[in-house]
């Protein structure tokens, strides 16, 4: 029970309304629905439809309770998954230097690799030359 602040009452006659016509969707009070709804089919007492309204409003509760509960849910997860995005972007740096550390390592020992290569390879490369360098002298000295 509330203050109605006199929306409760008949205009008329100023008495509490006690019923509503379906009818002609009014609200009245037991004088007014003797006398000008005498011929309605369907004037309901306020009780009645306030005890239906009541259940369904205690279901709607129920509904938005539970709709609050899911938003609050939400919320707590949305801030939970600002929390994990930023310490995700605070390792990402170290992860880049890691990965440039590997990078770098692995240039290093292919480089120490290709180098050895090289040289074994200007080495072999050099005497080869040079046993033809000895050779085409040999001719130089047969011919002259």
């Amino acid at each position: 029970m509330f203050d109605m602040k006199g929306l409760d009452q008949c205009d008329q006659h100023h008495k509490l309304l006690e019923f509503f016509c379906e009818d002609e969707d009014q609200l009245c009070f037991s004088t007014c629905a003797i006398v000008d709804h005498r011929k309605c089919h369907n004037v309901v007492e306020v009780q009645k439809i306030a005890g239906k309204f009541t259940s369904q409003g205690s279901s709607l509760k129920g509904e938005w309770q539970e709709a609050k509960e899911n938003a609050e849910y939400l919320v707590k997860s949305i801030i939970s998954s600002k929390g994990q995005v930023q310490l995700d972007a605070k390792k990402i740096p170290g992860t880049i230097r890691q990965m440039r550390d590997k990078v770098i390592e692995k240039f290093e020992d292919s480089e120490s690799s290709v180098v050895k290569e090289v040289e074994d390879l200007k080495t072999e490369t050099i005497a080869e030359l040079n046993k033809k360098q000895t050779k085409n002298e040999g001719y130089v000295v047969d011919a002259t």
